[in-house]
Formats: C-alpha cells, sequence, structure tokens
C-alpha cells in the first residue's frame, strides 16, 4: 500500500510542478511586454523553465508508467495531466526558439529613460554596418 500512495504523491507533486512552470511561463512572457521582466531576463527564465520542463516531463512519464501498473486512477490522472502541460510547456518553448532563433536588441538606453545624447544610435549604427558586412 505504501507503493501505492507514493505513485499518487509522486504524480500529484509532478502536477503542481506542471502548474508552477505554467505560471513562470506566463509571468516570463507578460512581464517581457508589460516591463516587469526585462527581455533578456525572461529569456533566461524562459530557457531555465525549458529545461526543468524537460526533466520534469521525463519524469512524469516514468510515473505515469508506474502508475498505469498500479491501476490507481487518480494517480494516472494526475501523471497524465502533468506529462500533457509539461509537454505542451516545452514543446512551444523549443519550437519557438527553433523557429525565431535569437533576437539582438539594437534599441538606445534612451528608451529606458536614459539620455544617450546620440552617442548609443552612433554606435548602433557602426555595428549594424559592420555586421551587415560580415
Amino acid at each position: 500500500m505504501a507503493a501505492l500512495k507514493s505513485v499518487r504523491t509522486w504524480s500529484i507533486a509532478l502536477f503542481g510542478i506542471a502548474l508552477l512552470l505554467v505560471a513562470a511561463t506566463a509571468y516570463a512572457i507578460a512581464g517581457s511586454r508589460n516591463g516587469l521582466v526585462g527581455y533578456r531576463d525572461a529569456f533566461s527564465y524562459l530557457r531555465w523553465i525549458a529545461q526543468a520542463g524537460g526533466i520534469a516531463l521525463i519524469i512524469s512519464l516514468v510515473v505515469l508508467g508506474v502508475s498505469l501498473k498500479s491501476k490507481q486512477a487518480g494517480s494516472r490522472l494526475y501523471a497524465g495531466l502533468a506529462s500533457v502541460i509539461m509537454a505542451a510547456i516545452v514543446g512551444t518553448l523549443v519550437a519557438n526558439q527553433a523557429t525565431t532563433g535569437s533576437r539582438v536588441d539594437l534599441r538606445s538606453h534612451s528608451r529606458e529613460g536614459v539620455s544617450d545624447l546620440g552617442k548609443n544610435a552612433a554606435r548602433i549604427m557602426e555595428f549594424r554596418v559592420a555586421f551587415l558586412e560580415t
């Protein structure tokens, strides 16, 4: 009986982790759009979420397999939901990165409220010319 309880506990814990990853993904994406999180920080958060989600996905699939053998409906439900949620998060983040690639932010610091008196713009133009030549 202890083994069955541990399967249910693992399933519920993984489901909780999946929900936390959904919340973290929403925070990173929404925060980067409304200025709560910087773009670089949001990218770092999403990379971490994809890595943690990939590991948790593997664990949840193992727990799902064990719960299918245990014939416990509750643990199968939670493990299955956790697997689907984490697969959706990881798949979306990996597919998005594969199709869009990385972005280079060439905006001026003056857009963030810091005056640059045109120096940053000149540096950006030099970078752009050098980048296009290579």
